[in-house]
């Protein structure tokens, strides 16, 4: 039985103090699928079996804070492509092929139509899932060099850093 509310045991935790139990947080989607019998692919694909997924194993756990989805932003809105994990031990997509594969390219890079644009509207329907159920509605991007790596490769990228910090 818990003794603490989330609040409480997240502010505890932050300021070094002992808590109740280990706050848990669904934010792996593979282990959401897991729990309540989806493959990972249906997690990454489907925002409505995503959101159920989360929203079981956070019942079920015991859960802190809000549900989040990311579904691989950064490849494939500006053309680039990734695999969806299949595999036993692939927990999260992998690029394929980074929309940037040259300098020239980066310059012919424009902003896509959030509408239509990979994982966005996946995203968006989360959200309104969230909102539906009356749960905080959250987005999960992640930082800025992990979604440039999903656009030009990691190596690349880093290469970039080093040598063109102006492409990055």
């Amino acid at each position: 039985q818990d003794r603490m509310t989330e609040r409480e045991r997240l502010e505890a935790l932050l300021n070094r103090q002992p808590v109740d139990r280990i706050p848990f947080h669904a934010i792996i989607n593979a282990f959401a699928a897991a729990m309540v019998g989806y493959s990972k692919v249906d997690v990454y694909e489907d925002p409505e079996r995503a959101f159920w997924a989360k929203l079981r194993t956070h019942e079920m756990f015991g859960g802190c804070g809000r549900l989040l989805y990311g579904p691989a932003f950064g490849a494939r809105e500006f053309g680039g492509d990734v695999k969806l994990p299949t595999h036993v031990y692939a927990m999260a997509p992998s690029l394929l092929r980074p929309a940037v594969q040259s300098e020239e390219d980066v310059w012919k890079l424009k902003l896509p139509d959030v509408k239509t644009a990979g994982g966005v509207p996946l995203a968006m329907r989360f959200s309104k899932l969230q909102a539906e159920h009356g749960l905080l509605i959250s987005f999960n991007s992640g930082g800025i060099l992990t979604r440039l790596g999903y656009v030009t490769g990691v190596e690349r990228m880093c290469r970039w850093m080093k040598k063109r910090p102006e492409l990055v």
